[in-house]
């Protein structure tokens, strides 16, 4: 990896160099064996880049951010779901593609930090070494398999190489051929009373703290509905009732343009499956509306075009 990450670097360095350029959003290396998001703005800043399996944040929301109240271009690295979560962005007039700069990366899994932790002690680095990672933790070296510590929304990621890029280093990933689609599955095998207390044992957690929302390519309203005061949509009330109400209308609201980037799961502080709900409800897009890959933006998102011919087993 150490050869591309240098051209990396040093395409970065030229690409601040440039006239009319307010940012590069790529990743630097923080505490703890982190690689934090890192907001570059002068050439020098380019040799901090850095790229491994801790580098775990999500980082296309940030560019809504740095777009607001400027009119310079963005530069941002993305691997597979990055590059799907500007694409959503991008239909869905949040942002000019004309504006981004999009270095696309590689990307093989991200390592779950907490659980590298819990097996390993005090992580001090974590880095890629052919198909294997190195961890530094506790003052040891291990050599460690990925898929026993890698992040459970990168172990059936069907967009690990990005596409729409600028600009590409590294070696292409090859992608399945279709989403995988198991665990949709699995939970709907059980009895209707079974999958209810499912998802009732989830809600009761619910904290309603908005993370998932927060971190959402394809929730990105400039003002929520369930933010609204007047009319009411979403009661103020923490109850199971009005947990779900959160859960289900988010879900359908994304229904479509949810790019599967995972982030909503893994940031949620409680470990609600969110994820699944947008896998559902994908899957039954791909199903109706003949969509190969439902969480790839495309012109027109399926439940935005009505056509005579449609399905109808749902009505």
């Amino acid at each position: 990896m150490t050869a591309w990450l240098d051209a990396l670097r040093d395409h970065v360095r030229e690409f601040l160099s440039e006239p009319g350029v307010d940012v590069f959003i790529g990743y630097r290396a923080g505490r703890r064996g982190r690689e934090v998001p890192a907001f570059l703005t002068r050439p020098e800043q380019a040799s901090g880049l850095v790229l491994g399996p801790a580098a775990s944040g999500a980082l296309a929301k940030y560019v809504l951010e740095e777009a607001a109240g400027t009119t310079g271009r963005l530069g941002v690295l993305a691997r597979g779901c990055e590059a799907l979560s500007l694409q959503r962005l991008v239909r869905d007039l949040r942002v000019e593609r004309e504006r981004l700069h999009v270095v696309g990366v590689p990307c093989a899994g991200v390592a779950d930090l907490a659980k590298l932790e819990a097996s390993l002690g005090a992580l001090e680095k974590v880095e890629s070494c052919g198909e294997r990672w190195l961890v530094t933790a506790g003052g040891n070296r291990h050599d460690v398999d990925p898929s026993q510590f890698m992040e459970e929304r990168c172990r059936d990621c069907a967009s690990p190489w990005p596409q729409q890029c600028n600009i590409s280093f590294g070696q292409a990933v090859m992608s399945p051929a279709s989403p995988d689609y198991s665990t949709v599955a699995a939970l709907e095998a059980l009895p209707a009373d079974e999958r209810y207390a499912f998802w009732i044992r989830q809600f009761e957690r619910c904290l309603r703290c908005f993370a998932c929302r927060q971190v959402c390519p394809a929730c990105s309203c400039v003002e929520c509905s369930l933010d609204l005061v007047d009319p009411p949509w979403l009661g103020r009330e923490i109850t199971v009732p009005a947990q779900a109400m959160f859960h289900y209308t988010r879900a359908l609201h994304v229904a479509g343009r949810c790019v599967d980037c995972g982030q909503c799961q893994k940031v949620c502080p409680v470990g609600i499956p969110v994820a699944l709900l947008n896998r559902k409800l994908a899957r039954d897009i791909q199903e109706l509306f003949d969509v190969q890959n439902p969480f790839v933006p495309g012109e027109i998102e399926p439940l935005g075009k009505f056509r005579a011919e449609d399905r109808e087993e749902f009505m």
